[in-house]
C-alpha cells in the first residue's frame, strides 16, 4: 500500500514526501511502484479532482462575482481547494475557466511586477537556455529564479511550461 503523509513522517521521511509532490504527486508515484492507495481521504481531507475543484470553487466565484482572495478562500474552508487547483492549471487557467474577474489588488500595486504568461514564457526561455531539461525547484532557487518557479506553478504549473518549452521533465532517482 502507499503510505500516508503522516506514515511518511513518521518514519523521519517527510522530505521525501515534499518531494513526491513536487515531482508528480503521490497518484504518479503510486503508479510507478504499482502500489494502491487506500488513504484517499482521511478525516475531513478530500481528494481533489477537476470536477470537485469546479463544484467547490465555483460557488464561491459565483457569490463574489470575482475571484477570492487566499483570505475568502481560507474563511470558506477552501485552503485545500486553492492549493489542490495549483495543481490542475493554475489560478490563472481557474479564473478563465470559472470567468471570474480578478481579486481586488492589495499592497502597492504600482511597485509589484506583474507576472504574465510572456513574461513567464519569456523568462523560462532565458533562464532554461539550451537545456532540454526542467530544473529542480533548488536548482530554481540556487539560481535566486524562486519567484519564477511560482509564477510558473501560479499559471498553469511545471508540467504545462514543461510541455510549451519543449523540455523533458527530470526523473528523480529512486533509492532503494
Amino acid at each position: 500500500m502507499w503510505p500516508s503523509r503522516v506514515e511518511f513522517e513518521a518514519a523521519g521521511l517527510k522530505t521525501l514526501r515534499e518531494a513526491i509532490n513536487r515531482l508528480g504527486g503521490t497518484e504518479t508515484w503510486a503508479a510507478e511502484f504499482g502500489l494502491p492507495r487506500p488513504n484517499l481521504s482521511v478525516g475531513s481531507v478530500r481528494v481533489w479532482d477537476e470536477r470537485r475543484l469546479e463544484e467547490a470553487i465555483g460557488p464561491l466565484v459565483e457569490r463574489l462575482g470575482r475571484w477570492p482572495t487566499k483570505g475568502e478562500f481560507h474563511r470558506a474552508g477552501l485552503t485545500s481547494a486553492l492549493s489542490a487547483l495549483y495543481r490542475y492549471g493554475g489560478v490563472t487557467y481557474w479564473r478563465k475557466r470559472l470567468d471570474a474577474a480578478p481579486c481586488p489588488p492589495h499592497g502597492p500595486v504600482p511597485e509589484r511586477r506583474v507576472w504574465t504568461e510572456e513574461r513567464i514564457e519569456r523568462e523560462l526561455r532565458a533562464y532554461c537556455g539550451g537545456s532540454t531539461i526542467w530544473p529542480t525547484w533548488h536548482q530554481f532557487v540556487r539560481d535566486g529564479r524562486a519567484r519564477l518557479y511560482k509564477a510558473a506553478s501560479l499559471h498553469g504549473g511545471g508540467d504545462r511550461w514543461q510541455k510549451q518549452l519543449g523540455l523533458e521533465p527530470l526523473r528523480p532517482r529512486v533509492r532503494t
